[in-house]
């Protein structure tokens, strides 16, 4: 992996949640079992903590477009990650999710860290996630290409001559 440049997105929400909530969801009980030794044993993620040691690169992800892992699943899986061991520091998944994400999808000359001459793309939290995981719940604003989408946790719909700002965000 390492000499083809290939990136992992590791995602362990969805086992995590067959485990606690599969009954709720009619999974079959071998299932839920099965997903349940996967948390207990812990061995079956030795593969990724390695690739991480050797140098393979590493994208935060939750999994969140399948049936199972619902939007606002991204405190579960930064908590998954460090129970894992898959990162050492919540700095390392920090990274993940905003510079690496960026290089990831070939846009690190437009996003992925605030400098000057980037899209100012930012989320402001209500606290300090590097000593709360929580925190990343509880969004107090949120910024594309600099203006103010999300303030005090309240969407704000931009006027529709400036609706152009947020086309092809993302892209």
């Amino acid at each position: 992996m390492l000499d083809e440049g290939i990136w992992v997105v590791p995602t362990l929400a969805p086992v995590v949640l067959q485990a606690r909530k599969g009954h709720e969801w009619g999974m079959r009980q071998s299932g839920i079992e099965r997903r349940g030794q996967q948390l207990r044993e812990g061995g079956s993620y030795e593969g990724l903590v390695r690739a991480r040691k050797s140098g393979v690169k590493l994208v935060f992800g939750t999994d969140l477009a399948s049936a199972v892992v619902p939007h606002d699943a991204i405190l579960l899986e930064m908590e998954a990650l460090l129970v894992f061991g898959i990162f050492d520091a919540k700095e390392q998944f920090l990274q993940a999710a905003t510079i690496r994400a960026a290089e990831w999808l070939r846009i690190v000359d437009k996003s992925g860290s605030l400098e000057f001459g980037k899209q100012a793309d930012g989320v402001l939290l209500s606290g300090d996630l590097g000593t709360d995981l929580s925190i990343i719940e509880q969004v107090d604003s949120v910024f594309v290409k600099g203006h103010l989408i999300v303030e005090r946790s309240q969407s704000i719909l931009p006027e529709s001559r400036d609706f152009q700002i947020f086309a092809n965000v993302g892209a």
